[in-house]
């Protein structure tokens, strides 16, 4: 990420968005929203993060949603950079799974290697978000297209993504 405080700004007023009117919203992160919409979000966030913030509340949720997944699908490098993603996949594959105890020690080591600010408050601030649109489960569609957007990558088998597999899974059944 830049660091820009507008672009974690957007990010921010975004999740809190669709806390505030679409946690319960069948779909919330599977349902695309109007492109006109997102186009108008996209627009606004690229030029005046502020105005954007407003936008949000008059656009339809799932284009809230949408230019969410849009603003991480764009950024330049993924929430786990690259060279920590890579080390987390091999303590994945080479940590026994029995062993959570050295897996957790491993992942929560490399963690702490991502850049604080902003990449590592982005990521705890989503996988929060993650967590309350999961207790909302029994009532709504879970989010599929969030988490891939974080990591900049396909999720479609558990060798190949490892450590996020399980987290994509949960947040792709229902």
């Amino acid at each position: 990420m830049t660091g820009h405080f507008s672009n974690i700004f957007f990010l921010f007023s975004c999740i809190r968005e669709v806390e505030r009117r679409g946690i319960t919203e069948v779909g919330i992160y599977r349902v695309s929203g109007s492109v006109a919409d997102v186009g108008k979000l996209k627009k606004a966030y690229e030029t005046n993060p502020y105005e954007a913030e407003q936008l949000l509340k008059e656009c339809d949720i799932h284009s809230v949603a949408g230019i969410l997944r849009l603003y991480l699908r764009d950024l330049p490098e993924s929430l786990f950079t690259s060279a920590i993603y890579d080390k987390m996949f091999e303590v994945y594959t080479t940590v026994p799974s029995h062993d959570q105890e050295m897996r957790k020690s491993g992942f929560l080591s490399l963690f702490s290697q991502i850049p604080h600010n902003p990449n590592q408050a982005c990521i705890v601030f989503l996988i929060e978000h993650m967590v309350r649109v999961s207790q909302y489960e029994h009532q709504v569609s879970r989010s599929t297209l969030i988490v891939p957007n974080i990591i900049k990558q396909k999720l479609n088998n558990q060798k190949k993504f490892g450590p996020f597999y399980k987290v994509y899974k949960h947040f792709s059944t229902v």
